[in-house]
């Protein structure tokens, strides 16, 4: 399958809680230019996703900021990160999850076919063909392998229109509200095991000899929510009506 990360594509970079499209420049190994967004401008070493969108849904990369753009630049330089300890700052750990649910509004009948992109202890990011306004509660089954799958409810804290193969999509980020205990541990644990099979050596050495409370602290079970970035690699598409969700 043809890398969709190659020159000419029309992308989105994400940092903070700015989401600007830009143009692919070059790509040379783990180097990334890109056209430099409007708006304000990441510092070096901050956290960047590269979003592409393609027929399939977005392809989403990790990535930082090599250097510094300068008054008078014109390209944002950008270095996809290898390593989990780039993120050892963050707010909460966001990993993939990739299942399929339906998303509906409290109260409503009508649900809306979505896959969860990805998840942290304190949110989500969801791909799906309902639309969704900010500061929208919702609710949706979450599906994490070997658990029950819970019902749970999220307020809409992004929302962006899609074209997914010339079908209308929303991408949404989303924050958990009034997660159960069983809930919260149950995304520690799922998230700790996807940690250790992405950055397995990484991981041993940034939680060795943690104690299970402070290593839900550490994955943000109990910080401020502020997590942006999608997984590396994360590419989704939206389900089709009809189709069910995962087991």
């Amino acid at each position: 399958m043809t890398s969709p990360l190659a020159k000419g594509k029309a992308a989105f970079v994400r940092y903070w809680e700015e989401r600007k499209p830009v143009t692919i420049l070059e790509v040379c190994r783990d180097t990334v230019a890109v056209t430099l967004p409007q708006g304000p401008l990441p510092a070096e070493r901050v956290g960047v996703t590269l979003e592409i969108p393609t027929l399939d849904g977005l392809v989403c990369y990790h990535t930082h900021v090599a250097i510094a753009p300068r008054a008078g630049d014109d390209v944002l330089l950008l270095r996809r990160s290898a390593s989990v300890k780039r993120f050892d700052r963050r707010a909460t750990w966001r990993v993939p999850l990739h299942t399929r649910t339906r998303v509906s509004r409290p109260g409503e009948p009508r649900s809306f076919p979505a896959v969860v992109v990805d998840v942290s202890a304190q949110g989500a990011q969801l791909f799906t063909s309902g639309h969704f306004e900010l500061a929208e509660t919702i609710s949706f089954r979450l599906h994490l392998p070997e658990e029950l799958p819970r019902q749970v409810f999220a307020k809409v804290v992004r929302s962006m229109a899609e074209c997914c193969d010339g079908q209308a999509a929303c991408t949404l980020g989303v924050l958990f509200q009034d997660l159960s205990r069983p809930a919260r541990k149950a995304l520690t644990f799922y998230i700790w095991r996807r940690l250790q099979e992405l950055f397995p050596r990484e991981t041993h050495m940034l939680f060795r000899r943690s104690r299970e409370s402070e290593i839900e602290l550490r994955l943000g079970l109990n910080r401020t929510p502020g997590d942006n970035g999608p997984p590396e690699g994360g590419k989704t598409a939206i389900p089709r009506e009809g189709t069910k969700e995962s087991p």
